[in-house]
């Protein structure tokens, strides 16, 4: 099993309220408690997800509950188309499901100005024949 399966579960347990810990995860998984903790680790420093350990229920929750680790699943060029159609359309990237409709809209946007040229080349070459036959 990878990681990212144990990460993208313990994320669920987080969001279903179960407060799951180090502990469970191994028992889940059959890992080593140091591997578990090394998962919930790296899904805090490296994904930055904002882990809070709530020792009345000991696990962990996420402070903000808006969270998403779903740039995971990202390409380097699915993170660049990302970054251009967020930056353009003011909005963030919220799940691997909105990575494919914004690349199904940059495919259509492409294509959009490839019309765009040809229409205009096409339009150009016209004017200059006109201009031609005069």
């Amino acid at each position: 099993m990878s990681d990212l399966h144990r990460i993208r579960w313990f994320d669920g347990q987080i969001r279903e309220g179960r407060y799951p810990n180090s502990a469970a995860l191994a028992e889940r998984f059959e890992i080593s408690r140091r591997q578990a903790q090394r998962d919930i680790e790296y899904l805090a420093y490296s994904l930055s997800a904002p882990l809070l350990y709530v020792a009345k229920y000991r696990g962990y929750c996420y402070e903000d509950k808006t969270y998403a680790f779903s740039l995971l699943y990202m390409t380097d060029e699915e993170q660049k188309i990302s970054n251009y159609l967020a930056r353009r359309y003011g909005q963030p990237i919220a799940s691997c499901y909105a990575i494919a409709l914004l690349r199904e809209a940059a495919e259509a946007e492409e294509v959009a100005i490839m019309r765009t040229k040809a229409y205009m080349s096409e339009r150009l070459r016209n004017r200059f024949n006109d201009i031609a036959l005069r």
